[in-house]
C-alpha cells in the first residue's frame, strides 16, 4: 500500500463491491444465484440440526430415569436419524460451498480476461518468420 493512503469504507469501496456482486450474482436464475440460496438453506438445516443434536443427551436422561423401554427405543431411533442427518447436511454444505467458489472464481477470471484482452492491452507477437511458431 502506498505511504499515506489508508483502507475506508467509502463510496469507492461500495461502488466496487457492488460491480462484484454483479458478476458473481448475474441474474436471479444463475447457477451461482441458485447455488447461493441452496448453500444458504442448508447451512439453517444444518445449524437446526446441530441444536437437535445438542438436545439428544436430556432426552436420553429423561427416558432412562422413567425407565421407560419404549420410549429409549425412540430415542434411539430419532438419534440415529439426527447424527445421520446431520452428517450428510455437513457434507452437503462442503460440497456446494466448493462448487460454488470454482463458480465465482471462473466467472471473476472470465471477467478480467475478457476486460484484459478486449481494449489490446497485452504483448502482441512480432512473427517475422513464418515457419517459427513460438
Amino acid at each position: 500500500m502506498a505511504a499515506g493512503r489508508s483502507t475506508k469504507l467509502d463510496r469507492v469501496f461500495l461502488r466496487r463491491f457492488k460491480k462484484c456482486l454483479g458478476i458473481m450474482f448475474p441474474t436471479w436464475l444463475a447457477t451461482s444465484t441458485l447455488l447461493f440460496v441452496l448453500l444458504l438453506g442448508l447451512s439453517f438445516l444444518q445449524q437446526a440440526l446441530y441444536y437437535n443434536s445438542g438436545l439428544i443427551p436430556s432426552r436420553y436422561v429423561e427416558v432412562m430415569v422413567d425407565k421407560d423401554r419404549s420410549g429409549f427405543q425412540q430415542v434411539l431411533v430419532t438419534s440415529v436419524i439426527v447424527i445421520i442427518s446431520t452428517s450428510l447436511v455437513k457434507s452437503l454444505v462442503s460440497f456446494v460451498s466448493g462448487v460454488l467458489y470454482v463458480n465465482w472464481r471462473g466467472s471473476l477470471t472470465r471477467f478480467i480476461q475478457k476486460f484484459y484482452f478486449a481494449q489490446d492491452n497485452y504483448y502482441e507477437l512480432n512473427v517475422l518468420q513464418r515457419d517459427i511458431d513460438n
